[in-house]
Parts: structure tokens; C-alpha cells; sequence
């Protein structure tokens, strides 16, 4: 799938950001998911805001693949923005989303320009994996990893972790939402003078 992305962005090297959205716009309106798949992928490495809303309106396909597609490519991108962020965050809080969709959308927000609602929605889906459901284990897991990336600190991953994860989360998400809020201030500070 990797290869399949790479290839069509170095197909479309000689294409402009405003070209790609334009073709993206045309070609999303597709019925086949295909169609809409091969869309998604146009906008590989892609970093302007407008391409950015682009995709994260694409989370909201009706098509599973589709979404998962879109978070692939989000991973690709600078999102200087973050307007993916709440879309992504919204799919991988979401039990009755396919768990590889939700991993995609974690491996997206791993990268994330902010930390403060990622590492909330993290948090939050850690914690709601219950005992009962241990076919989420490995995606606990996998997100706990995930999360301990994003904010820089290692919890394990036990029946603990999720509560020790709440305590930290208690202690810094002030300071990590002010962080937050300058490194969006100062963004858009640049964005105007350019």
C-alpha cells in the first residue's frame, strides 16, 4: 500500500498543490470507491491548509477504506493547521469503527503539529478498552505505544497504565494545551505575512 502511495507521488511531481485539489475535487465526487481512493492518494506529501480541510472532509466517506486511505495520506502530509486533528481524533474514539481504520488515524495523529486533543483521545481510548473486550488488547497496546511517542513519557502498558496516563493527563494538560495554543498563535502569525 506504501509502495502503491509512494508511486503516485512521484507521479505527480510536476503537479501544483492547487492542481492536485483541483483534481481531487472533481475525482471525489466519484461514486467508485476506487475513483475516490486513487482522489485520496493525489494528495500525498501535500501541506497547504485547503488541502488539508481536503482531507479531512474525506474522513467523513461513507467507505471504511476510504477513511483509512485518507489517514494514510494525512500521515504523509504537514498538517501546520492541524485540521485533522479532530476528525482523526473523532475516528479512533469511535468503538464501532474498524480497528484498522482506528489505528491508522493513531498512527496519523502521531504525528500531529499538537499534542493536547491527540493526547486526550488517546488516553480516553486506552481507557475505555474493558476487560471484556480483549480483541482490543493489541490495539491498547499499539496505541499506548502511540501515546507514549506523542507526549514523551512511558507508563507501560498494564491493567495500571490507563490510570497512571489519567494522572499525568491531569497534571499536564494545561501546559501542554498553552504549548499548543502559541505554537497555533505564532502559525498563524507567519501564515499572514507570507
Amino acid at each position: 500500500m506504501l509502495l502503491a502511495v509512494l508511486t503516485l507521488a512521484l507521479s505527480l511531481q510536476d503537479v501544483t498543490e492547487p492542481q492536485a485539489r483541483a483534481t481531487f475535487i472533481k475525482e471525489f465526487k466519484d461514486k467508485s470507491t476506487q475513483a475516490r481512493d486513487v482522489a485520496v492518494r493525489r494528495l500525498v506529501g501535500l501541506k497547504e491548509d485547503a488541502t488539508l480541510q481536503l482531507l479531512a472532509g474525506a474522513l467523513k466517506d461513507p467507505e471504511s477504506s476510504i477513511r483509512k486511505s485518507t489517514a494514510e495520506v494525512i500521515l504523509t502530509c504537514t498538517d501546520s493547521a492541524g485540521a485533522t486533528i479532530r476528525p482523526l481524533c473523532g475516528i479512533l474514539l469511535n468503538k464501532r469503527e474498524d480497528k484498522d481504520l482506528r489505528l491508522a488515524c493513531a498512527r496519523a495523529l502521531a504525528k500531529a503539529e499538537y499534542k493536547a486533543e491527540p493526547i486526550d483521545a488517546f488516553i480516553q481510548t486506552i481507557s475505555g478498552i474493558g476487560e471484556q473486550e480483549k480483541d482490543l488488547y493489541a490495539f491498547g497496546a499499539e496505541c499506548t505505544k502511540i501515546l507514549g511517542q506523542l507526549a514523551g513519557q512511558d507508563f507501560g502498558a498494564g491493567k495500571e497504565t490507563p490510570d497512571k496516563w489519567k494522572a499525568w493527563w491531569k497534571d499536564n494538560k494545561a501546559k501542554v494545551t498553552k504549548e499548543d495554543q502559541d505554537k497555533l498563535a505564532a502559525y498563524k502569525k507567519s501564515a499572514k505575512s507570507k
